[in-house]
């Protein structure tokens, strides 16, 4: 990788960090797609890319390197977060070093299905139930049963039921 254009990936994910309050766990997933992305294009041009190279990006590049990816066998799902962070990098690029790279960020990134979560089974959900309320100190099991019966039994988030507080119980006197 040409040095002008791994000092601007760096500037990319501090920027990422700082402005945006990316994770540590996303930065570094974001190095990684940037780093691959851009040592694909340079063997496949033949040659280091520096920052101002960029702007000869062309979809057909973009899918040479999506069609890479799967090859490999990267998922639809995780070639278009990869895909995400590389068109982060270039429209951030792109106004940094006012770079035409309309073709490039135009790619479209793979349809994949959505799966909503599957609900257990009543027996599933009973025998879950089961083994919470058996454990080893009754308290905690009573509590983590409560708990779940809850979440099931009203269809609360987890988020939801732990913004539950006293003035949310329906009945003041009890």
């Amino acid at each position: 990788m040409a040095p002008a254009t791994a000092d601007a990936l760096n500037r990319w994910l501090e920027t990422e960090a700082a402005s945006r309050d990316r994770s540590d766990h996303t930065v570094t997933a974001y190095r990684g797609d940037l780093v691959a992305f851009l040592q694909f294009i340079a063997a496949y041009w033949g040659e280091p890319v520096p920052p101002a190279a960029l702007a000869r990006l062309r979809q057909a590049d973009m899918r040479a390197f999506a069609a890479s990816e799967r090859g490999r066998g990267l998922g639809a799902r995780s070639l278009a977060r990869r895909m995400s962070g590389v068109r982060s990098f270039l429209r951030w690029i792109s106004d940094r070093e006012g770079l035409d790279l309309s073709a490039a960020l135009s790619t479209r990134s793979p349809k994949y299905s959505r799966s909503l979560p599957r609900p257990l089974t009543p027996l599933q959900a009973q025998d879950t139930l089961d083994r919470v309320a058996d454990h080893a100190t009754p308290w905690v099991g009573a509590r983590d049963l409560a708990v779940l019966t809850l979440l099931w039994g009203s269809g609360l988030r987890i988020s939801e039921a732990l913004s539950l507080d006293g003035d949310d119980w329906p009945f003041p006197d009890g």
